[in-house]
């Protein structure tokens, strides 16, 4: 995972790159011995979990071991911390049913528009649209969570592990300020 930023209009890239081809022979060696051992502990340790493939695949060991530059101790914590926080956040299961969602997306905050011709889906922050003590900090983050799920997803289909975030602060003035976006933006880095 990594970010990058451009000051024009603020664009956080999410890249989360097919890193399979990337690799050297060494390197997909660890990989290889990587998910052999994620594969045990996911039975062992997270005998519940639903599609352990999605937490054992290739390309996800791939990305934990790149950004943690094959240093395997680490990468079964950073691994082991994941799953932990995939099975009691649930992120799949946030819907735009709930109440807080429905509220954030009425707002248009937060909006997937198409794609960049890397085929990557866009989502864009409109800060001006932000809306003070429409949601907690803790909804604020379930919302963000539910529209990165939703572009993840999107950008499967189109056949990319990336999305594009563009923090769009055009148009953004006292009104729009908010003392809780420093609190939630504190909650949200640590998942990203």
């Amino acid at each position: 995972l990594s970010l990058s930023y451009t000051p024009i209009k603020s664009t956080l890239s999410i890249k989360m790159e097919k890193v399979e081809t990337t690799l050297t022979q060494d390197q997909k060696a660890i990989v290889q011995d990587l998910q052999s051992k994620v594969k045990a502990l996911i039975t062992s340790d997270f005998p519940n979990v639903k599609d352990p493939e999605y937490y054992t695949n290739f390309g996800a060991i791939s990305r934990f071991s790149v950004a943690h530059e094959f240093k395997k101790d680490i990468i079964l914590e950073k691994w082991k911390n994941w799953v932990k926080w995939r099975v009691s956040y649930k992120p799949e299961k946030i819907s735009e049913e709930e109440d807080a969602i429905e509220r954030q997306m009425e707002t248009g905050k937060l909006r997937w528009f198409k794609h960049d011709k890397s085929k990557r889906p866009c989502l864009y922050y409109k800060m001006r649209f932000h809306r003070p003590g429409v949601a907690t900090s803790e909804e604020s983050v379930r919302y963000f969570i539910y529209m990165l799920e939703k572009g993840l997803k999107d950008a499967e289909k189109l056949g990319t592990d990336q999305i594009v975030v563009v923090y769009d602060r055009h148009g953004y003035s006292k009104k729009n300020h908010d003392p809780q976006t420093v609190e939630t933006m504190k909650k949200l880095m640590p998942i990203l």
